[in-house]
C-alpha cells in the first residue's frame, strides 16, 4: 500500500499492533521544520489493520494513515530536545502510582552533528492515541508555517477513524487524509524491558536495559541515582497525576550522561 507524501525519508524502527491499529515508530525529515533548515523529528504513526485502500484513485492508497510527532525533551524556557528515535520496547502493562497504565519505552538520542547525548522517554499509550484525536496540520502555502486545520474544515466522518470498508470513503474525506496525514504538536542505540518486578517491599519496577551495543549494556530502574559508569537525572511523574494533554506525546524523560 503506498504512502507517497506521507513519509520523507524515514527509517523505522518498530511497530506493534493493539486494537484496531497498527503503531509504527521512525524517525523522517520534518517537513514541518523545513523553512528553518534540515531536521530530523521522531514520528509515531497509526493506521487501520483492516484498511483496504480507497475506491478508484485511491485504491493503492492507506485511507486511514496519521502520524505525529514523539517528543523526548528537557523541559524548560530552552527545552533540550533528542529528536531520533533508536529503538523502543514492546507495550508495557503496569501500576504507577495506583493507576493501571500500558505504556512503552524509547531509546532516543541527538543528532551526529550536535552536542552528544541520550535519554529514555516513557509514552503511555492514552497519551498516544489522544494525540490522534486532536488537531490536524497544514501548510497553506509553500513557504508558509504550519498551522492547526480548523475543525470546520475536517470532515465528516473523521479522517483517521477505521470503518467497515475504506472503499466506501467519500472523496472529501479520502482528499483531506491525503494532504493532512501530520497531526499537530501539542506537546544508547538499544533497549529491553523487564517489566514490573517485584520487590521485597512489595513495589513494582519496571527494569530497564540500555546499551550501546547488542551485548554490553547497563541497568537501571527509575529510581536509580546512578547505573554504573552514568549518571542519571530523572524527570518521571512518578503518580501519573497531571491532565493528559492532547500534544505531541511527550516522554517522561531519563537522561544519560557518562
Amino acid at each position: 500500500m503506498a504512502t507517497r507524501g506521507t513519509l520523507v525519508a524515514p527509517n523505522f524502527v518498530s511497530s506493534m499492533t493493539q486494537g484496531d491499529f497498527v503503531y509504527f515508530f521512525f524517525r523522517e525529515t520534518a517537513v514541518e521544520y523545513i523553512n528553518c533548515g534540515k531536521s530530523v523529528f521522531s514520528r509515531v504513526a497509526r493506521v487501520c489493520k483492516y484498511d483496504r485502500g480507497g475506491p478508484h484513485r485511491f485504491r493503492n492508497r492507506w485511507t486511514s494513515f496519521l502520524k505525529s510527532r514523539l517528543n523526548c525533551s528537557v523541559q524548560g524556557d530552552f527545552p533540550f530536545y533528542f529528536n531520533e528515535i533508536q529503538s523502543t520496547t514492546e507495550l508495557i502493562e503496569g501500576t504507577y502510582g495506583s493507576v493501571s497504565t500500558q505504556l512503552l519505552y524509547a531509546v532516543f538520542t541527538t543528532p551526529a552533528n550536535s552536542i552528544g547525548g541520550s535519554a529514555v522517554c516513557a509514552f503511555a499509550l492514552q497519551d498516544i492515541s489522544d494525540t490522534f484525536e486532536g488537531n490536524f496540520k497544514e501548510q497553506s502555502e509553500l513557504n508558509s508555517n504550519w498551522l492547526p486545520v480548523q475543525s470546520v474544515k475536517v470532515p465528516d466522518p473523521r479522517p483517521g477513524q477505521c470503518v467497515t470498508d475504506s472503499r466506501t470513503l467519500q472523496d472529501l474525506t479520502l482528499n483531506f487524509i491525503k494532504t493532512h496525514s501530520l497531526m499537530d504538536d501539542y506537546r544508547f542505540t538499544q533497549i529491553a524491558v523487564d517489566p514490573q518486578i517485584k520487590t521485597p517491599g512489595g513495589k513494582a519496577y519496571d527494569v530497564l536495559f540500555i546499551g550501546t551495543g547488542p551485548v554490553t549494556g547497563k541497568v537501571m530502574n527509575k529510581e536509580a541515582g546512578s547505573c554504573g559508569g552514568f549518571s542519571l537525572y530523572k524527570s518521571y511523574n512518578e503518580d501519573h497525576s497531571g491532565q493528559a494533554s492532547k500534544e505531541s506525546p511527550e516522554g517522561e524523560v531519563f537522561t544519560m550522561t557518562r
